[in-house]
């Protein structure tokens, strides 16, 4: 419609069927054909210098500058949202190339969660089997009193020790005197009469 606008010349029929979704485009043409068609009604009975056929010729041009610009903005439209199209198709084909590694990867998560389910149905049945195997074995030990004591130790015996302990203490010393008086050989009267009431008394 562009091009036919740039190489038709002004006063001439525009096609209004021509498939555009724009209503205000249909009906710029459609208001743009009235003016052609009232322009050449009236030259059939006066001259291109009738200044109602001025008029009308101005108002032809003026639309069909109008539908000329309407067309090149929905040009502009409809080129952004082809690419808005073309934007979104390259995305959907993207996400469809990457849909094979993403399945790998479900499949891998679907494998481990599956080990992982089996072995925990295996724990539970082993669980189940365990209880089942302690309630059906019978209880061969019972506490008949419970264990209770005194605070005072069995072994070693506090009294035992501490007159074992006086006693080593007693005749320690009377053994080394003992020995000492044996091992001596001088022959000192005073000496041993001296010793001896040391020992008895």
């Amino acid at each position: 419609m562009t091009d036919f606008l740039k190489g038709e010349e002004t006063g001439k029929l525009l096609p209004s069927n021509i498939g555009l979704q724009d209503i205000s485009i249909g009906t710029a043409i459609t208001g743009y054909n009235k003016l052609v068609i009232e322009r050449d009604d009236l030259l059939k009975s006066a001259s291109d210098l009738n200044p109602t056929v001025v008029a009308l010729n101005q108002n032809i041009e003026d639309n069909r500058n109008n539908i000329r610009r309407s067309l090149e903005n929905y040009q502009q439209v409809t080129k952004l949202a082809l690419n808005n199209i073309e934007r979104k198709s390259t995305e959907i084909k993207g996400k469809i190339s990457s849909i094979p590694n993403q399945e790998q990867g479900f499949k891998k998560i679907s494998r481990q969660q599956q080990i992982v389910e089996s072995l925990y149905l295996l724990l539970l049945q082993k669980r189940e089997e365990s209880e089942v195997r302690a309630a059906a074995t019978p209880d061969n030990l019972k506490i008949i009193d419970a264990a209770y004591g005194n605070g005072v130790p069995v072994s070693p015996k506090r009294n035992t020790v501490l007159m074992g302990a006086f006693i080593l203490g007693l005749l320690i010393p009377l053994a080394i005197l003992y020995l000492k008086f044996l091992l001596d050989n001088k022959f000192i009267p005073g000496k041993i009469s001296k010793m001896w009431s040391k020992l008895l008394y």
